[in-house]
């Protein structure tokens, strides 16, 4: 519910039906599936979203890259404590991860940010 209600994609493209894809294609891939999950506050920081994450992708070929939000409207990055949190929490159950940094945030042109202020003429 949470997934489709910021992602109109996802409502055509459930988990129920994406993680078993994921699963087959990490079974024949030589590297692992990245799974994205952007933080944001508020939205899905949580302890609960972060089980739930963890519940996803435990046992499985995934690699979860943690990304932080650029910010944009009602959606707001996370502080980089929380973000440090989540690494551990992550680090304590062995779920691999990794963070990415967005290099265009401090001139807003992070992941939808430029996107977001463009006006279409049509």
């Amino acid at each position: 519910l949470l997934r489709s209600r910021h992602m109109p994609i996802a409502r055509n493209n459930p988990l129920t039906k994406v993680i078993p894809l994921l699963v087959e294609f990490s079974q024949e891939s030589p590297l692992p599936v990245c799974i994205n999950y952007t933080l944001f506050k508020g939205i899905n920081d949580e302890d609960n979203h972060i089980d739930a994450l963890m519940r996803l992708v435990a046992g499985k070929r995934f690699v979860v890259k943690l990304t932080e939000a650029s910010p944009l409207g009602t959606y707001q990055p996370v502080n980089i404590e929380r973000v440090s949190e989540v690494e551990r929490i992550l680090d304590f159950h062995n779920i691999p991860h990794r963070r990415f940094f967005s290099k265009g945030r401090k001139i807003g042109s992070g992941c939808g940010q430029m996107a977001a202020g463009i006006k279409k003429k049509w």
